[in-house]
C-alpha cells in the first residue's frame, strides 16, 4: 500500500479532474456571485498549478492595477486562472516566465495572464476556447479553457488570446465585473517562483508528518497562519496553529 498509494491517488485524481470537467461543461446554472479579493484567488490558483506539476522552473512576475474586489464565484474563478496557467505551464515546458496583470475600466477588471513559451499558431487561436479541442498535450481532454470561456461569459466577461509583444508572446485577457467594495490585499504576497510555492508546501507537509511543532517565518506575514490552515484541509490533515505574540512573521503549527 505504501509503494501503491499514491499512484492510486494520483489515478483517481486525474479521473475525478475529467468528470468534474465533463460536468462543468454541461452545467447552466448562473453562478453565485460574492464580494472577492482577485489576489486571494491568484494565491490560490497558483498553489493548486504547482502542487500538480512538481518539476517546473517558472518565475512570476504581477502587475496589478486595479482598486475594487470583483463580484463572482470565487472557486469558478479559481477555475479559471488555473486551468490557464496550467495549459501555460505545459506549453512552456515547465520553464520559463509566467505574467499575471490587471486593469480597471468601465466596471471590469481586464486580467491578463502571459507567458514566454512557444507561440500559439495563428490558426488554431479561433479554436482555443472550443469545447475537446486540444493540441500538442498529452492526455489533454481539451476542455480547460472552454470552461474557462463559460465560466467569464457567466459571469458577464469576455475571454480571448492574442499576440503581444510584436507577436513574441501570447497573452489569455478576460474581464470580471467589480463592487463597489475596495481591494485590501497586496499583490506583495503572492509567490514569484513555482519554487517559492512548493518549499512553502513542503515545510508544511514535513511538519505535518513528523508530528512535532516546528516555527515557520513567511515574508506574506499575517496571511500566512491562514494559508497553513488552507493547505492542511487540501491534505485532509489537522493541525492546531498558534503563533507568536512578539513576531508576527513566526507562527508555531503542531501537526497530529
Amino acid at each position: 500500500m505504501t509503494v501503491i498509494g499514491p499512484s492510486v491517488e494520483k489515478a483517481l485524481a486525474s479521473v475525478n479532474g475529467t468528470l468534474d470537467d465533463i460536468m462543468e461543461i454541461g452545467r447552466v446554472e448562473k453562478p453565485i456571485t460574492e464580494s472577492a479579493s482577485l489576489i486571494s484567488i491568484i494565491d490560490e490558483s497558483l498553489a493548486e498549478v504547482f502542487q500538480i506539476y512538481h518539476d517546473t522552473q517558472i518565475s512570476l512576475q504581477y502587475d496589478m492595477g486595479y482598486a475594487h474586489s470583483i463580484n463572482v464565484e470565487p472557486s469558478k474563478i479559481q477555475r479559471v486562472i488555473s486551468n490557464i496557467v496550467g495549459n501555460t505551464v505545459q506549453a512552456m515546458n515547465r520553464k520559463g516566465q509566467v505574467w499575471l496583470k490587471s486593469l480597471e475600466r468601465n466596471n471590469v477588471v481586464e486580467v491578463t495572464i502571459g507567458n514566454s513559451g512557444l507561440l500559439i499558431p495563428e490558426e488554431d487561436l479561433s479554436k482555443l476556447f472550443e469545447a475537446f479541442y486540444s493540441k500538442g498535450k498529452k492526455g489533454g481532454t481539451g476542455l480547460g479553457l472552454a470552461i474557462a470561456s463559460k465560466v467569464v461569459t457567466a459571469h458577464g466577461g469576455q475571454i480571448c488570446c492574442q499576440y503581444t509583444g510584436d507577436r513574441k508572446f501570447v497573452e489569455f485577457v478576460f474581464t470580471l465585473p467589480i463592487t463597489e467594495k475596495f481591494e485590501t490585499e497586496k499583490a506583495l504576497k503572492l509567490p514569484r517562483s513555482s519554487e517559492a510555492i512548493r518549499s512553502a508546501i513542503a515545510t508544511l507537509e514535513r511538519a505535518i508528518a513528523s508530528n512535532e511543532s516546528m516555527v515557520v517565518s513567511d515574508p506574506r506575514e499575517i496571511d500566512f497562519e491562514n494559508k497553513i490552515v488552507e493547505a492542511a484541509k487540501r491534505l485532509k490533515r489537522p493541525i492546531v496553529v498558534d503563533h507568536y505574540a512578539a513576531c508576527q512573521k513566526n507562527f508555531v503549527f503542531y501537526g497530529r
